[in-house]
Formats: structure tokens, C-alpha cells, sequence
């Protein structure tokens, strides 16, 4: 296992069409990948906000 992650996903339903999908999350590197020359960063954090429609 090179790394690990976690996400915290919210779903909004507007009406029978329209929803909202808001996701954040963190991605940490583990074992050799933490320790590579070239990795700048070993915590990152991600994060979208989806609009969807369904027709």
C-alpha cells in the first residue's frame, strides 16, 4: 500500500432532476512513496462540488 484516503461525500436532491454532490477528502502517501525525492507534499486534500441532472 502506497497510501491511503478518506472522503466525506453530501448528496442534495433538489427535485426529481436536479441534485447537488459535495465531496471533500485527504489522500495521505505511505512507506517508500512518503519517502521518495520526489514527492513535494505528503498530505493532499481534494474536494468537488457536482451539479447533476437526470433526464
Amino acid at each position: 500500500m502506497y497510501a491511503w484516503l478518506t472522503n466525506l461525500n453530501w448528496t442534495n436532491k433538489f427535485n426529481q432532476d436536479w441534485s447537488m454532490v459535495a465531496a471533500s477528502g485527504v489522500t495521505q502517501l505511505a512507506s517508500d512513496a512518503r519517502n521518495s525525492l520526489i514527492v513535494q507534499r505528503q498530505t493532499s486534500p481534494t474536494g468537488s462540488l457536482l451539479v447533476t441532472y437526470r433526464f
